[in-house]
């Protein structure tokens, strides 16, 4: 679990990267989108874009497991009011990453049926 959060906590850099990758494209995709020169281009363009996003979600799943151990931590705190918001904070940061993880595995096709 350590290994996992020390690796999240890192990855901020790397999605940083990986974001502006993203979005370089979607721009170029969009100036070159009606030049009929460039369709090969804008094609691997756009295939790159693909890429990269699902890329960025794979890598968000560690996320989840970095909000629960930082309201594991925060759980420890003496001022009572304190200890209560940033928990409550964290679990509900914790259940976002939850839920978004299950619609990208949803979304991807690694979960048919979810009840």
């Amino acid at each position: 679990m350590d290994a996992v959060v020390k690796f999240t906590s890192q990855s901020q850099g790397r999605d940083r990267i990986f974001r502006a990758t993203q979005y370089a494209c979607a721009l170029s995709i969009y100036l070159l989108r009606n030049n009929t020169d460039r369709e090969d281009l804008v094609a691997k363009l756009k295939s790159l874009e693909s890429n990269i996003s699902a890329g960025r979600k794979l890598l968000r799943l560690g996320n989840a497991a970095n909000s629960i151990v930082a309201a594991k931590q925060t759980m420890k705190l003496s001022d009572r009011v304190l200890c209560l918001c940033l928990t409550a904070a964290n679990i509900n940061r914790a259940l976002y990453f939850i839920c978004d993880n299950v619609l990208w595995a949803r979304n991807v096709g690694l979960i048919r049926h979810f009840a």
